[in-house]
């Protein structure tokens, strides 16, 4: 009687092992990767979040609106808004050449590791007649809508690249 393992029973065990250990590190990688994006997203969904609050409580407490950076008080379409605060000081928010969420005191609303996609930033504000003799008196509503994006097209892989769509609509309190 022979003990031992014949080359053929060795050669199955070996490449049965070989199989179970590809599929479980391409599970790990799957998953390494995957909580990876997860974690990119929760953190973009975080930092836009925040920048929107904090631009939703300027607008809704702002004592009334005043010219952008484009001369605009009140407009259909706009890339920055004005704002009179409770202090009575002016605070503009915009984009600054960098693509960041800024105001004019030079406070980024957005982290420094995350872009606004393509500039698109807006500012819808109605009524459009705001402030004129034409206005109503009715409240202003201002809509605020951008995407930010954490990674750089064309740099990034595309599995790393996180873009999130944020949108809010604000009355004033104060006009």
């Amino acid at each position: 009687m022979k003990n031992g393992y014949t080359l053929l029973e060795l050669l199955i065990v070996i490449g049965l092992t070989v199989i179970l250990l590809i599929t479980a590190t391409s599970l790990f990688f799957t998953t390494f990767i995957g909580g990876g994006k997860t974690a990119s997203a929760e953190y973009t969904k975080q930092a836009g979040q925040n920048a929107l609050n904090q631009m939703t409580y300027l607008i809704r407490n702002a004592r009334k609106l005043t010219t952008n950076v484009a001369g605009q008080t009140c407009a259909g379409s706009m890339d920055s808004i004005g704002l009179i605060n409770q202090d009575g000081g002016t605070t503009v928010l915009q984009l600054d050449s960098s693509g960041k969420i800024a105001s004019n005191s030079g406070i980024f609303l957005t982290p420094t590791d995350l872009s606004v996609v393509n500039g698109a930033f807006d500012f819808t504000c109605s009524p459009t007649n705001y402030g004129t003799d034409q206005w109503d008196g009715s409240p202003p509503r201002i809509t605020i809508s951008f995407s930010l994006q954490k990674g750089v097209n064309g740099v990034d892989k595309a599995r790393d690249i996180v873009t999130i769509p944020f949108q809010s609509t604000i009355t004033m309190r104060n006009y």
